[in-house]
């Protein structure tokens, strides 16, 4: 019997049971009969993580097809930066434990999904515009040793997976793409104008809603959607208590906000107090300025809540830190106008600084909340145990294990027999050897020079952005040495990428150099000698 699509105008359809399309059905049904077959018997042998086998050859192939695609540059510029702030959006409030788990693949997130369909669009556009690659080109350029460490960290990562023997190779890729894509994306669009302010405008909102949401799970001693929560959605069966019993110290819920424990927020809070000071700094308005101190003081009850000690010391570093960033600034800006601001800040600050630092020492409350006291004497002495079991492994073999080889290397477990790093140093020192620990480490202290001196230069507010971002990165390099968790990290790239994006921005303000032989004598000759030798002639 005749289809519909047969009896209309049959003269011009085309045929679908002729030859040609009945061997192209064989052929593709066939392809993917043979490539089930051999997904299943790697699966079989090498277990759930063997789809990487078959896969490499299907992302070589793809990788080629980009690499041979014409340049016909499709300005999808819209679209990706669109794409970056949905992703940075998501990533920052999403909870990143309300995920699908699929045995062998990394967690089915929504930050992960978005991510996927940016990283989609951009890799077409990088592959088919020289315009994007050129301005990607020139923007990492900008600063040398800061590409150059960056290019570097990205290198012996990949190296250090290949040492582990590709172990941990869904974990790894998943860093490629969730740590160091974010960066490079920050730098191209932070370098176009406008788009700094608007970054500045997503981490105050950010701050806001981590911070609100504290109130009520402090009132119920659970984030206020757990008991919502499917449990296929969870991308762990042991969050679900973890979420709803959640953790006490001296007594006392630690919140945790949109995290799954409070450690991990904060670090974050750290990272995001010097956009709210940047806000109250440089606020255009009295009223705006006020709102800023407001959301400050519930960015300060939210640390406080999470009985945490890294809140606080990242809180003792961010305030500090960007205190005295702004009164360089405004002694350098305002010293024509002989403004006594900046220079009374900066005459007082060691007197500040000193103050500060007796209040932590010798005020036992403070002392307690900063340095710990009885009630953390368990962790602090877990974190010297860790480090007398890293250090003869590091010793041993200071060029590294391979990623993800500190688990075999620092077996340290915990009262409940789960493994536990409480320091990222000890898994950058095991898992990438010293050099990598010099380059990632590295990387951050110049990106966040770099940031501070552009605040510091800076010509426009939206310039300024990159010392909140330089001061976030210092709170991220303070937390580090006390927090192994890896969930900040993206966030720091991103910051580096923004601060590399800005320096752009001013390098092209810069006026060019003046070529040596343009320049006019030192000691020009006077007008009436110029007369006399003319009149000789």
């Amino acid at each position: 019997m005749l289809n519909q699509r047969a009896r209309i105008l049959p003269p011009y359809t085309r045929r679908v049971d002729d030859t040609r399309h009945l061997v192209s059905k064989v052929v593709v049904v066939t392809a993917l009969i043979l490539f089930a077959m051999m997904m299943g018997f790697f699966i079989a042998i090498f277990g759930l993580r063997g789809w990487f086998i078959p896969a490499i050859p299907i992302v070589a192939m793809f990788g080629a097809a980009l690499w041979m695609a014409p340049d016909i540059d499709p300005h999808f510029d819209r679209g990706i930066i669109k794409g970056y702030f949905i992703f940075m959006a998501v990533s920052l409030i999403w909870p990143g434990y309300i995920a699908l788990n699929v045995p062998g693949v990394p967690w089915i997130s929504l930050d992960r999904l978005v991510m996927f369909a940016l990283l989609t669009i951009t890799l077409l556009q990088v592959a088919t515009s020289q315009r994007m690659r050129q301005e990607i080109s020139d923007i990492l350029n900008s600063h040398k040793p800061m590409k150059r460490l960056f290019i570097g960290w990205v290198i012996i990562s990949l190296v250090m997976s290949a040492v582990a023997g590709f172990s941990n190779i869904s974990r790894d890729i998943n860093f490629q793409i969730m740590w160091h894509l974010p960066f490079i994306l920050s730098a191209w669009i932070m370098a176009k104008p406008g788009y700094a302010d608007k970054f500045l405008k997503l981490m105050l909102i950010y701050a806001l809603i981590v911070s609100a949401v504290v109130i009520p799970e402090v009132r119920l001693g659970h984030p206020f959607w757990a008991g919502y929560v499917p449990s296929y959605l969870l991308a762990e069966a042991y969050y679900s208590g973890m979420i709803l019993d959640g953790a006490q110290r001296f007594g006392v819920y630690r919140a945790k906000s949109v995290y799954s424990v409070s450690l991990a927020f904060a670090e974050m809070i750290g990272m995001a107090s010097p956009f709210v000071l940047f806000a109250i700094f440089h606020a255009k308005s009295w009223w705006r300025a006020a709102l800023g101190i407001a959301l400050f003081a519930l960015l300060f009850t939210a640390a406080w809540f999470t009985q945490s000690r890294t809140a606080l010391a990242v809180f003792f570093v961010s305030l500090p830190a960007f205190l005295l960033m702004w009164a360089v600034r405004r002694f350098r800006v305002e010293a024509k106008t002989r403004d006594m601001i900046g220079p009374v800040i900066l005459w007082a600050y060691p007197a500040f600084a000193a103050v500060l630092t007796a209040a932590v020492l010798f005020v036992p409350r403070i002392r307690v909340r900063v340095l710990g006291g009885s009630g953390t004497r368990f962790s602090d002495n877990a974190r010297e145990v860790q480090w007398e079991m890293a250090i003869p492994q590091i010793i041993k073999n200071p060029l590294g294990y391979g990623s993800g080889s500190v688990s075999e290397r620092v077996p340290y477990t915990n009262l409940a027999g789960d493994f536990t790093i409480d320091s990222y140093p000890i898994n950058l020192l095991i898992n990438y050897g010293v050099p990598g620990f010099l380059l990632f480490a590295g990387f951050f202290m110049v990106a966040a020079y770099v940031g501070a001196r552009a605040y510091v230069m800076a010509e426009t507010r939206e310039e300024m952005v990159a010392g909140a971002a330089a001061v976030g990165i210092m709170s991220f390099l303070v937390s580090r040495t006390i927090l192994s968790m890896e969930g900040g990290i993206p966030l720091a790239f991103v910051l580096a990428g923004v601060i590399m994006g800005i320096h752009w921005q001013q390098r092209q303000r810069a006026p060019a150099e003046v070529p040596k032989a343009a320049l006019q004598s030192r000691y020009p000759m006077p007008p009436r000698q110029i007369r006399g030798i003319a009149a000789q002639n």
